[in-house]
């Protein structure tokens, strides 16, 4: 059988590997029609998370901070729900560009635009409904918070903060905005959010085919690491293939 699933859940934390030992509960089939590189099973529940803990509502003003592997995998499921307009905002022309083809209404790049005021002037005044934060960094944080709307808007913080900073909280609390954060402890059923979005993937939501850009053998790792810290031209998502006898 062909299955992907969540190694982190279970007592075998071991990749890198040709080979990797899962328990049954923790995996899940791969649809007939999805290639089986395209079956990452971990980020992909990770975006069913972060998709499920803050639904845009038809109509909503939606902004993607960061245009990376996962904000590109957010903002081509948010495309399909009918918002009034999905904003993408990245300091990267080339990946803005990719954010376009899958359904974004405007891209802006903050580093060429003020990107509070140009939400401002995009919303009609109205501010951002739903931020889903996919940076990690501390400044694009609280300039995405900047650009929400008074009353409850949800801000999504996606983005992985390894580090220690120092944030301004009035950018939250004063228009009284909702601050989920869907990393793996926020849900309340893994292997749920991997199934839906196994079936997303299956029925073409996520375009991995643009998405994962680079592939490398299991003896190349070492330059697979310094391709994703570094990335380069066109560099999106890298996988590695073990090679398998059969």
């Amino acid at each position: 059988d062909r299955v992907t699933g969540l190694y982190t859940e279970q007592l075998y934390q071991k990749g890198l590997a040709t080979y990797a030992v899962g328990l049954p509960q923790y995996l899940i089939e791969v649809p007939d029609n999805v290639p089986l590189q395209h079956a990452l099973g971990e980020p992909l529940k990770c975006v069913a998370t972060i998709l499920r803990a803050a639904p845009p509502e038809f109509g909503d003003n939606v902004l993607v901070m960061g245009c990376g592997f996962m904000g590109l995998l957010v903002l081509s499921a948010v495309s399909g729900r009918s918002p009034g307009m999905i904003i993408a905002a990245d300091i990267d022309e080339e990946r803005l560009a990719i954010a376009k083809e899958l359904g974004a209404t405007v891209t802006l790049n903050p580093q060429q635009v003020d990107l509070v005021s140009e939400v401002k002037k995009l919303t009609h005044g109205h501010g951002t409904d739903v931020v889903f934060e996919l940076t990690g960094d501390a400044e694009a944080v609280q300039l995405a918070a900047q650009t929400l709307r008074l009353h409850q808007a949800r801000y999504v913080l996606g983005g992985w903060h390894g580090v220690p900073q120092r944030y301004n909280l009035r950018h939250w609390t004063h228009p009284g905005a909702i601050v989920l954060c869907p990393h793996p402890q926020f849900s309340l059923n893994p292997m749920d959010d991997l199934r839906r979005a196994m079936e997303a993937l299956s029925r073409g939501v996520f375009p991995m085919d643009r998405l994962v850009t680079h592939r490398f053998k299991l003896d190349d790792i070492q330059a697979a690491f310094e391709m994703a810290e570094q990335g380069g031209v066109g560099y999106i998502k890298g996988i590695i293939l073990p090679e398998v006898s059969r």
